[in-house]
């Protein structure tokens, strides 16, 4: 990351299945990165029209549009999605994995699952979830995990500890302007 003091601001790409205006409208306060969110859907219904342009977010169809969207913005940082959360994610990290083998950017992931692989997951998933965290691991700079139980899911895969980082957060706090007894506004 130290490369980037004193030159123009770091792009940071967000790739994630859903948006949720709770999370997303905080990042419009990141002033040393310039950040971008890519997103399947946005099943919630929370977003404003003008909340998907500061910071801008977009939505992807496919597993190539998404790639081709990552490529025009040519990120400095990838983030791509908690592997094993879903299909979906699943498919996102396999894209952001592809893009970062051809192009030069830091990729990192977030791990929210706490509980263990072996009772949430079938044998055969389980092999295939911890075979691929490894390889998604291998090729990461750093891993954050917001929980004891995701960095017990980490150790027993043998993830170095030298490429996590806890990352506690849950709420960013309420803004009264959008959140009132006045309804929607």
């Amino acid at each position: 990351m130290k490369k980037y003091i004193g030159s123009k601001a770091p792009k940071l790409v967000i790739v994630s299945e859903g948006i949720r205006r709770d999370l997303h409208q905080p990042l419009r306060y990141f002033r040393k990165i310039t950040v971008f969110h890519l997103y399947k859907k946005a099943s919630y219904g929370d977003m404003m029209p003008t909340d998907f342009y500061n910071p801008r977010a977009e939505k992807f169809q496919s597993a190539l549009e998404l790639y081709k969207k990552i490529k025009a913005i040519k990120p400095d940082i990838l983030q791509t999605a908690e592997p094993w959360a879903n299909k979906i994610s699943f498919v996102i990290t396999l894209v952001c994995y592809w893009y970062s083998l051809w192009h030069s950017t830091v990729l990192i992931f977030p791990v929210f699952e706490n509980r263990p692989f072996d009772k949430k997951f079938s044998k055969i998933q389980n092999k295939i979830i911890c075979q691929w965290g490894k390889i998604l691991a291998s090729r990461s700079q750093l891993i954050f995990y917001m929980n004891q139980g995701a960095y017990k899911n980490l150790q027993k895969m043998k993830i170095s500890d030298a490429k996590t980082m806890r990352a506690n957060w849950g709420t960013w706090g309420i803004d009264f302007n959008d959140f009132n007894t006045r309804g929607v506004q």
